[in-house]
């Protein structure tokens, strides 16, 4: 009976110590809403042959806002591309570093995008893709997530919508 009652003690204290030991898991809360970029730089190659792939590099700037975590952030995205001119389609892989007062996020991206040109030669196109924030500061720093995104452009100028899921993040209690 003894044996019994020192194994039970010891399953017991074992099940509480990994109780203890194991993190509650974080609350996920999601945010949507715009972004507005604009592209202030680009470089591009096109491959040798004729084959119609073009590659490259991008600079873009702008803001996005997901109220409920945050009204307004600057936006700064570098990424690197490939284009098939002949499908008119094409992939971007870039950094995204976004800033305001209360602090910084960082992240990465890949959308898949198509493009036409319309009567004037301006190029017009659609864009759809996933991101991750892996980084942040100030009240982001714990901030970790994913998310999709969807939008148009029409020559440098992209506007879209972000919807972002994330953890780490504690509301503010509302002034009152």
């Amino acid at each position: 009976m003894r044996k019994s009652i020192a194994c039970s003690a010891i399953a017991l204290a074992s099940v509480g110590a990994a109780t203890l030991a194991t993190p509650a898991t974080a609350q996920e809360l999601q945010f949507s809403g715009p972004e507005i970029m604009t592209q202030v730089e680009v470089h591009m190659v096109a491959a040798a042959g004729g084959s119609g792939q073009v590659y490259g590099v991008a600079k873009w700037i702008g803001a996005a806002s997901l109220p409920g975590l945050f009204d307004s952030m600057h936006e700064t995205s570098i990424e690197g591309f490939q284009f098939d001119a002949n499908r008119k389609q094409g992939e971007a892989r870039g950094s995204l570093f976004r800033t305001n007062n209360d602090g910084t996020m960082a992240g990465s991206y890949k959308v898949n995008f198509s493009v036409t040109k319309d009567e004037k030669g301006q190029f017009k196109g659609s864009s759809e893709g996933t991101f991750e924030i892996t980084d942040g500061t100030g009240r982001f720093a714990h901030v970790r997530g994913h998310g999709t995104g969807k939008g148009s452009f029409e020559g440098p100028n992209y506007s879209g919508q972000l919807n972002l899921t994330v953890t780490g993040f504690e509301k503010r209690a509302s002034a009152q």
